[in-house]
């Protein structure tokens, strides 16, 4: 099937997720209508703009901050997604969203190092528990 057809067809209608592989997988999917997609004005549409291994980190940004949670989540769950986007990420109103933000390929270690010594399980130096989080239980970037 023709690269257009394709776009045409996930355009219009979207992506069938029960069914493998995805239209936008296709190997004649044009690499270009990715881009066309992350401006679409429907959600499930921007969504699939992030199937797209090398999206660019200008638009994975851009896509970060959608309105859409789901687009959100998969912003955070791209391997293209700026470190600078981790902190609203981090700290978004859905749940799913901080989740896949805290598993991004792009999280820093020095960040999760930050976020364990913090925990009020983790034992101090003299080998008892902590009563609180130090530092104040913020991740501030390094």
């Amino acid at each position: 099937m023709p690269g257009e057809e394709l776009e045409r067809l996930v355009c219009e209608h979207g992506e069938d997720f029960s069914v493998s592989p995805l239209l936008v997988e296709h190997p004649n999917f044009p690499p270009q209508a990715f881009l066309r997609l992350a401006e679409s004005d429907e959600p499930s549409i921007r969504h699939l703009a992030l199937k797209n291994d090398d999206l660019p980190a200008t638009l994975v940004s851009v896509l970060a901050v959608d309105p859409a949670p789901h687009v959100r989540r998969a912003a955070a769950e791209h391997r293209n997604l700026p470190v600078s986007c981790l902190p609203a990420l981090l700290t978004d109103d859905d749940l799913q969203v901080v989740e896949a933000a805290g598993a991004a390929p792009a999280f820093p270690t020095p960040w999760m190092h930050q976020l364990l010594d913090a925990h009020p399980s983790r034992p101090d130096r003299s080998g008892s528990s902590s009563s609180g989080p130090r530092g104040g239980g913020v991740v501030r970037p390094v």
